[in-house]
């Protein structure tokens, strides 16, 4: 039972990087993807994905008027991926509401601020995020470092985890 469970979740995690996929190869321009357009339609489809239709759980994106190249795009959209996945399995047992916040915004120094919060449970007290075992935390902590990231956590009437990077810029594409 439990290895189904973790083939279920990684068939899950396969499928919705498809779509990120998809969606970002739809768009006119990959060396400048429209990041506000894309978070509302990706935490979207991932509340749609988890079939949270009930009033129970919502979601707030903010998003500064940002355009990334797909190289940034992508492991950004992972990061959200995961981040608001993580929330929606294990944030709310037993139908408790609350709420999902996902913000990316510019930060000074020409670089990004992704927090992703949510006002559920929380983490366990014993949660360290240098001895991760989980399959999708250890690929935010691969994500955050080809970023050249910096990631962090806090535990404050729920979870809320931060990546601050430096924007990449666009390499010339021939």
């Amino acid at each position: 039972e439990r290895t189904q469970t973790y083939l279920l979740e990684s068939q899950n995690r396969v499928r919705l990087m498809a779509l990120i996929h998809e969606k970002l190869y739809h768009s006119q321009d990959l060396a400048r993807i429209d990041f506000n357009d894309y978070l509302l339609s990706l935490v979207a489809m991932l509340f749609r994905s988890y079939g949270t239709h009930s009033n129970a759980v919502s979601w707030e994106v903010h998003v500064d008027r940002v355009f990334l190249n797909i190289d940034t795009a992508i492991p950004v959209g992972l990061l959200v991926n995961e981040f608001v996945s993580n929330s929606l399995k294990y944030a709310f047992p037993g139908n408790r509401p609350g709420k999902i916040h996902v913000d990316f915004r510019t930060a000074p120094n020409d670089e990004y601020l992704l927090a992703c919060r949510d006002d559920g449970v929380g983490l366990p007290g014993d949660f360290d995020l240098d001895k991760v075992s989980t399959l999708g935390l250890r690929l935010v902590k691969i994500l955050t470092s080809q970023l050249g990231g910096e990631l962090t956590f806090r535990r404050n009437g729920g979870t809320e985890f931060e990546i601050t990077f430096k924007a990449q810029r666009e390499r010339e594409r021939r």
